[in-house]
């Protein structure tokens, strides 16, 4: 498949170089004879080129950014999402929510509390374990989750709440969702 930047960029050249034969031809100057007129661009029209590419450029890198931290948080709700349906499970099982032991205060460029989750504190004590809370590569966002709290911090028994943080230097820097044992969520 033919690359259409690069057709639509061949274009534009290709028609420079017919605006420039028609004003050459509207201003006396014979183009069949002058043949130094038909080989190059003018600076003028060079600066007009880079002007159009560089606009487009800053509309297409606008585009590119929103969506990738549209993209980010989106994977932010799914996993407040899955560990929300996975504590319920929990629930269902255990007539508590898990109470991972050893997750560091929960904030940004905490990466560490995924595991803590995932294996409920500790690999020798599974009685908090929520194996299947896998959010993959957690480089946009860090995960924690606190026992006894609803969604507003109060205390709630039984309840818990999980949240995601935006970790510093990523497009998210500064984000937090979080869910709560209602389904009350912040996103």
């Amino acid at each position: 498949m033919k690359n259409k930047g690069f057709t639509q960029f061949k274009r534009i050249f290709c028609s420079l170089g017919k605006v420039k034969k028609y004003i050459m031809r509207l201003i006396g100057k014979n183009t069949s004879n002058s043949l130094s007129s038909l080989k190059g661009f003018t600076l003028i029209e060079l600066l007009i080129t880079i002007a159009i590419v560089g606009i487009l450029a800053s509309v297409a890198l606008t585009s590119y950014v929103g969506t990738a931290k549209k993209a980010a948080r989106s994977e932010a709700y799914s996993n407040l999402e899955s560990l929300r349906l996975l504590s319920e499970k929990f629930f269902a099982d255990n007539s508590d929510y898990p109470d991972p032991a050893g997750l560091t205060a929960c904030g940004a460029d905490t990466p560490e509390n995924t595991l803590y989750i995932r294996q409920g504190g500790s690999a020798a004590d599974t009685a908090n374990d929520l194996p299947g809370f896998r959010p993959g590569n957690a480089t946009s966002f860090s995960y924690c989750t606190e026992h006894d709290t609803d969604i507003d911090g109060n205390a709630l028994v039984p309840c818990f709440r999980a949240q995601a943080f935006g970790n510093t230097n990523t497009r998210v820097e500064g984000d937090t969702f979080a869910i709560d044992c209602n389904n009350d969520r912040t996103f």
